[in-house]
């Protein structure tokens, strides 16, 4: 009785190890992982890529992908990001011209609708304050780990998953889960993350809704520190279009009587 009882104790000792071990691994790569990720977000100037954006809602059973370019720059007085979506695709329906652009400059969002000729200009920021753009368009496309690892560690708990056998030079994959009290956990499950292993930035985002959407993020052919075509942050405004700004609520303060 007593050597079963050794047995099973040594057993379980050397499955807890295994288990420390599995674990101290998936540690080391994720720690590796958000390493190189600051590293290369510390140092990024510009970036352009092609962007597709997949939204599936199962409750309606309707799929759209939309397709265009995302463009960003950066230096010590100025900042600014650019998503120019040129194609829309519902369903099985035929690919269509179908153009929205988005510009993020620190302070002010400003959205152009190709299909309903209007421009709105929304102020996120006070201008003494601005954000960074990557963390501006968080707040409406789920685009993660392009301003700091920082921000990541503090609002999800972070998870490597293990690639299949014997695949070689993948994106690492790591999922994030919104912690209690994570700005995301009210929107969002659980975002699947993929970062290039020739990049070292992310290479596609698909998250996971509390209402079921799925929202898929893939970014190629990416440009890194490489010269961006002139003008391609001037958005030129159609005569025809209407125009609407709102500009940043300032809280009133009330002086002591």
């Amino acid at each position: 009785m007593k050597t079963k009882k050794f047995i099973i104790f040594i057993l379980s000792a050397i499955l807890a190890c295994f288990c420390f071990a599995a674990q101290a691994v998936q540690n080391c790569e994720i720690e590796n992982t958000l390493k190189k990720l600051n590293e290369k977000t510390a140092n990024l100037k510009s970036y352009q890529a092609r962007i597709q954006w997949v939204h599936t809602q199962p409750l309606f059973e309707t799929i759209t992908i939309r397709k265009g370019q995302i463009y960003y720059f950066s230096d010590p007085n100025n900042s600014k990001l650019r998503i120019n979506f040129k194609t829309l695709r519902q369903d099985d329906g035929k690919e269509q011209k179908h153009r929205e652009d988005f510009l993020f400059d620190g302070v002010w969002l400003t959205r152009l609708d190709y299909q309903n000729k209007t421009v709105n200009h929304n102020q996120l920021a006070p201008a003494a304050a601005p954000i960074e753009p990557f963390e501006m368009v968080a707040r409406y496309f789920p685009i993660l780990g392009f301003s700091g690892t920082e921000e990541l560690k503090k609002q999800f708990e972070i998870e490597y998953v293990e690639p299949e056998k014997n695949a070689r030079g993948l994106p690492v994959h790591l999922r994030l889960i919104p912690k209690p009290d994570s700005k995301y956990k009210d929107d969002y499950k659980q975002f699947d993350f993929w970062i290039g292993y020739k990049t070292d930035l992310p290479a596609k985002i698909i998250s996971q809704s509390n209402e079921t959407d799925t929202f898929e993020i893939s970014f190629s052919d990416i440009k890194i520190n490489k010269k961006l075509k002139s003008g391609v942050f001037n958005l030129e405004i159609p005569s025809d279009f209407s125009e609407n700004r709102t500009a940043l609520q300032q809280k009133t303060v009330i002086p002591p009587n």
